[in-house]
């Protein structure tokens, strides 16, 4: 029996995806070998359909055997296993969570021990590097903190 030194492959949420500007940067800085996989959620099927789109134009080829898997899910309501995702992104989305205790308990739920999520309620939070360009868009900055 042989292990490996590599260390577990990344798989990140974008949690309340919107048309995907954190999946895109998320896979805009990674080389070409070493891309995580990258699992976006939205209840609004008109945005999933436009970061599936994308990620077809842009080779990341969207479902199970590709960069991307895009789905339709309601971010208070994950259907993700438990422990699943190394890091996971809720970005604006959670201001507009009718129930806001839901959000971040499927968060916690869906990450793995030692995980990161990264959130962006509102602007007088800290900063997210991977935000930036979503920032530039909507205004606030991001919350940055290790949940589990």
């Amino acid at each position: 029996m042989s292990f490996s030194s590599d260390p577990p492959a990344a798989a990140v949420l974008d949690n309340a995806c919107g048309t995907g500007i954190i999946t895109e940067e998320i896979l805009e800085r990674f080389p070409t070998s070493s891309k995580p996989k990258v699992y976006a959620a939205d209840l609004t099927p008109s945005m999933v359909s436009s970061l599936s789109t994308k990620a077809e134009s842009k080779g990341w080829v969207n479902g199970e055997d590709g960069l991307v898997e895009a789905s339709v899910m309601d971010a208070k309501e994950l259907t993700f296993p438990y422990n699943m995702f190394t890091h996971s992104y809720t970005d604006l989305g959670i201001l507009f969570f009718k129930n806001p205790e839901k959000g971040p308990s499927q968060i916690y739920r869906t990450l793995q021990p030692g995980g990161t999520a990264f959130l962006q309620p509102g602007r007088s939070w800290g900063t997210c590097r991977l935000c930036a360009r979503r920032r530039k868009l909507c205004g606030p900055t991001a919350l940055l903190g290790n949940y589990r």
